[in-house]
């Protein structure tokens, strides 16, 4: 035994709201878990890796940064969002050049990896800075996002080499002309005694 129901078109158009509104909030709750699940990542990428991480706008100022660029400057990195490289420097040759290889990745819209001195209060370090564009959702450039690596031990070490190479260079020279030297006095020798050799059997002979 069965009843057949007629359902009101109004109920039908209310359940089909409900469902979409429904969907639209299961999507909602998925997204933003991803996205609190992508942030939390990239913050423990930001916060775990000793090598400094920042964004900046088309000013120069800091958007983002993580702890090891608090700590190679010696500020906490909340205290340096908002500051301009211009503001620790000052107006120095090192700000000037940071401020002309951010410049030069915004206006080729190129990736770039540049070696650039730092004065930090630990004195000045050498950096392997890898820059890109920083783009909003539309393409347009708003910045740069940059990693720098300390490589102040492998600079002084290959300076170190290239030193204890030059000097082997020239002890090598030095005893190249110390050799030359030595060899030529031998033959003046070799040539006075076979001259005297020489006239003492003429003088034998006569």
């Amino acid at each position: 035994w069965c009843r057949t129901v007629a359902i009101d078109e109004r109920v039908i158009r209310l359940i089909d709201l409900l469902t979409h509104q429904a969907a639209d909030y299961m999507v909602r709750i998925l997204t933003e878990q991803e996205l609190r699940t992508s942030q939390s990542l990239l913050r423990a990428v930001m916060e775990s890796t000793p090598d400094a991480v920042y964004v900046k706008d088309t000013e120069g100022r800091i958007l983002m940064c993580n702890p090891a660029l608090g700590r190679l400057l010696g500020i906490a990195a909340d205290e340096l969002i908002g500051m301009d490289f211009g503001e620790y420097y000052g107006a120095t040759e090192i700000h000037q050049i940071i401020r002309d290889h951010d410049l030069r990745v915004m206006d080729t819209g190129e990736s770039a990896v540049i070696e650039e001195t730092v004065k930090t209060p630990a004195g000045n370090r050498i950096f392997l800075s890898s820059k890109a564009p920083f783009r909003d959702s539309s393409g347009k450039i708003i910045g740069i996002i940059g990693i720098s690596h300390d490589i102040t031990g492998r600079k002084r070490m290959e300076e170190s080499l290239r030193q204890t190479r030059r000097e082997l260079e020239e002890r090598v020279r030095e005893r190249t002309a110390e050799l030359s030297h030595t060899v030529t006095v031998l033959n003046e020798e070799v040539v006075k005694r076979v001259e005297t050799e020489m006239s003492l059997r003429e003088r034998s002979e006569q």
